[in-house]
């Protein structure tokens, strides 16, 4: 009974290991239906997601954009859309309708889009799922230097513009999913054994978080992912803020904040570690052990560790992902949002936050191996020594004259 419990426990063991590698569909729902999107980690700067427009569907790949909300995407026929790769085709779609409205979109003083607001059959993936009907999107007309990663944008903010719904919101209307709430699980690349990034419509999936969610009230209410930050600290000072929000932004590749606050946390690192240049540059080749740096948001406390707020290069160098600007609200990127699995409720208009499952290590990896190593060899001992038992009994059993001949002879051999 003990081998069997033995090599049960190493099944197990050894299962839940590879349990978050599994692919497929979730084991299960905490809220009706709901879809794993896979996303692509381009080198921990950008996350992607493959998304179908039209009929036939013709596919593209769109950086996550929790900062806005459009589906973006290049007419075939945009001469200055130069940085993308996959173009719509709007004569070639069965569903296209539109042009409705050309607007323009601007990203920055000098850096915009001229589009026509259109819509069209949206999914995800490259299996077509999570489908919306008539789904709004803007075919992008012309490009004035606004730098694109791939083929457009995928927003994931809110539409306070018109009425016209974003796609979170359209799935819920068409009761595709019960609430309009989706989740992100960010991966790292300087992480082992993490689950693939993962984009989750419809809910959230306790698979990607290391504990339980911690629940923040949107904060200024202006079309952003956007809450109340209270403090910023590195191991030397905690810096109060008064004031002032931040906005949860998954196309942001750095943390950006104020130059009164960042500004003494570059410093400390110019000085404690000797980082050098405009973009702050250190030396990573495992001796240095880079503290954390923490966010207070509403009161409760978020750590950012050094495998997330570094970049890393192969010659043991890694710049800092933390920069300042003249604004005074703070933009929380990919290097946040690879420390915590995210869920946003767009009907209830919260932000959820949990410690995202930071996998293993390769030292946490070897150590698991060799307790698996142990406890088989330690079973394989368990089932011999209950083999041997078990056969002498056996052999006992089968000959009991014998066993009774050698007992009388050793009582006689005594007297």
């Amino acid at each position: 009974m003990l081998s069997i419990a033995l090599i049960c426990l190493c099944a197990n063991f050894m299962a839940t290991a590879d349990f978050y590698w599994e692919s497929g569909k979730p084991k299960h729902s905490n809220s009706g239906i709901q879809f794993l999107i896979p996303l692509t980690n381009q080198e921990n700067f950008a996350y992607f997601t493959s998304v179908n427009l039209g009929t036939p569907p013709q596919s593209f790949n769109l950086s996550i954009d929790t900062a806005g909300y459009r589906i973006l995407v290049p007419d075939k026929d945009c001469e200055s859309c130069t940085d993308f790769t996959n173009f719509f085709i709007p004569y070639d779609s069965d569903t296209y309708q539109g042009p409705f409205q050309t607007i323009r979109v601007n990203f920055s003083e000098d850096e915009y889009v001229i589009g026509n607001l259109s819509s069209e059959t949206t999914s995800l993936g490259s299996e077509t799922i999570a489908v919306a009907e008539a789904q709004s999107f803007l075919l992008i007309e012309e490009d004035n230097q606004v730098k694109f990663e791939k083929d457009g944008l995928f927003g994931l903010g809110f539409n306070l513009d018109d009425d016209t719904p974003t796609y979170i919101q359209t799935l819920a209307y068409q009761q595709v999913i019960k609430s309009p709430i989706f989740s992100l699980f960010l991966s790292n690349i300087n992480r082992k054994n993490q689950p693939a990034s993962t984009l989750i419509i419809g809910g959230t999936d306790d698979r990607f978080s290391e504990g339980s969610f911690t629940y923040l009230e949107l904060a200024d209410f202006r079309g952003y992912w956007e809450i109340n930050i209270t403090e910023i600290s590195d191991p030397i000072r905690p810096m109060p803020i008064r004031g002032e929000t931040a906005i949860i932004d998954s196309r942001a590749a750095m943390i950006w904040g104020p130059s009164a606050y960042i500004d003494q946390i570059l410093y400390y690192f110019q000085e404690k570690f000797g980082c050098t240049g405009k973009y702050l540059l250190c030396k990573c080749d495992g001796e240095i052990d880079y503290p954390d740096i923490t966010f207070t948001l509403e009161g409760n406390k978020y750590p950012v560790s050094y495998k997330s707020y570094f970049q890393f290069f192969s010659n043991q160098t890694c710049m800092l992902m933390i920069y300042s600007h003249n604004l005074t609200v703070w933009i929380l990127g990919v290097p946040f949002l690879r420390e915590y699995y995210s869920a946003y409720d767009m009907e209830n208009l919260q932000i959820y936050l949990a410690p995202a499952l930071k996998g293993d290590n390769e030292s946490d990896s070897k150590k698991r191996l060799w307790v698996i190593i142990i406890v088989v060899i330690f079973a394989l001992f368990s089932i011999a020594a209950v083999g041997l038992v078990s056969y002498c009994f056996y052999k006992k059993k089968r000959n009991p004259k014998k066993m009774l001949y050698k007992s009388i002879a050793m009582s006689c051999a005594m007297t």
